[in-house]
């Protein structure tokens, strides 16, 4: 292990085997290991205090449980402030999950590869929680058709971190599991790095140290890439209604289309996902212009497929509309995501 890598361990209702990980990491040649307690209940005191007694630990706590995110933050603001020479942290869990050894393989690869995140990705094969292998399978699914890069364990919480990232990894929204997601979002927004390093994967028997809940947590992370699609139901709503009493009154779809869509519904929408979903905060006229050559070059498609199959099907020029905008709502995506309002972001050195 590098001494000049800092382990960095929130907690909440751990296990006395957490004793035991932080013993193995300080005989190794690591810079410290911080603990976070996040509001754990009484019953787990004995278990922090003989952390706190151990040298080489520093060792933090939230009065209430404020959750994984706000844990990790606090984590990473007293590292910034505290541990001046350090090179990197490495985050781990305290449900036994990760092993010492493993730490020590991502320390040494975020040592070596100083400027981007390393991430310990699981081997999600063989006998494992259904909450955890459906958890993980849609997220990173999800994450994959996103951001465009498929990675193979989003949920993992064993990460090497460059100690540069921790001024905008402090400020990040987020205070509980949504918050992991965010990070790898934001990385991708700014155009760093990411890496992947095998680790074992361990779960103890039905995985009981886990506070991931698979349902409320999952919402919480999947509120984050779902923004846009509610940000493009409410366009929709505008879009189309505008779009029906404009056709009846001209009688003609691409005018219509483009009244409905270019004036209104763009209004609407860039205003939405600019502050709301994308959450882009660069010049408005850049990423404006490149909006409206996305839209005016989806409008004229639409316009010829509504037009088209509205001929061949016989159905109502609103419906067929309605078809075709939620076979191009995917490419909307995906060109808004990663060309309108993702301008280019220096990486950090």
């Amino acid at each position: 292990m590098n001494s000049s890598v800092v382990v960095l361990i929130p907690a909440y209702c751990p296990s006395a085997e957490l004793i035991d990980l932080v013993k193995k990491l300080l005989a190794t040649s690591l810079g410290g290991v911080v603990i976070v307690n996040d509001g754990s209940p009484t019953t787990d005191e004995t278990i922090f205090m003989e952390l706190e007694r151990l040298p080489g630990v520093s060792f933090l706590s939230h009065p209430v449980n404020r959750g994984k995110g706000a844990a990790l933050k606090t984590g990473f603001k007293y590292i910034q402030e505290r541990y001046q020479n350090t090179q990197g942290i490495v985050t781990a869990d305290a449900d036994g999950q990760h092993s010492a050894d493993d730490i020590a393989e991502i320390a040494n690869r975020l040592v070596h590869n100083p400027s981007v995140m390393v991430l310990g990705v699981r081997n999600f094969t063989g006998k494992l929680p259904w909450r955890s292998w459906l958890g993980n399978t849609l997220t990173r699914k999800v994450f994959g058709w996103v951001t465009g890069q498929q990675i193979s364990d989003t949920q993992t919480g064993l990460r090497g971190i460059p100690v540069s990232w921790l001024s905008w990894l402090i400020t990040l929204p987020g205070d509980r599991y949504e918050y992991e997601i965010n990070m790898l979002l934001e990385t991708k927004r700014r155009g760093l790095s990411i890496v992947e390093e095998p680790i074992s994967t361990i779960y103890e028997v039905g995985n009981p140290s886990s506070h991931f809940n698979p349902i409320t947590d999952s919402l919480k992370i999947y509120w984050v890439l779902l923004r846009y699609v509610i940000s493009s139901l409410i366009t929709a709503g505008v879009d189309i209604l505008l779009f029906a009493g404009l056709v009846n009154w001209w009688g003609s779809i691409i005018p219509s289309i483009l009244v409905s869509r270019w004036i209104v519904g763009a209004g609407v929408n860039f205003t939405l996902n600019r502050s709301l979903v994308f959450k882009e905060g660069g010049m408005v006229w850049p990423a404006l212009l490149r909006y409206y050559l996305v839209i005016s070059t989806l409008g004229l498609v639409a316009g010829g497929l509504i037009g088209w199959l509205a001929s061949v099907t016989g159905i109502s020029v609103i419906y067929t509309k309605i078809i075709i905008e939620i076979i191009l709502f995917p490419l909307g995506f995906i060109l808004q995501k990663r060309w309108v309002f993702s301008p280019p972001v220096q990486p950090i050195k």
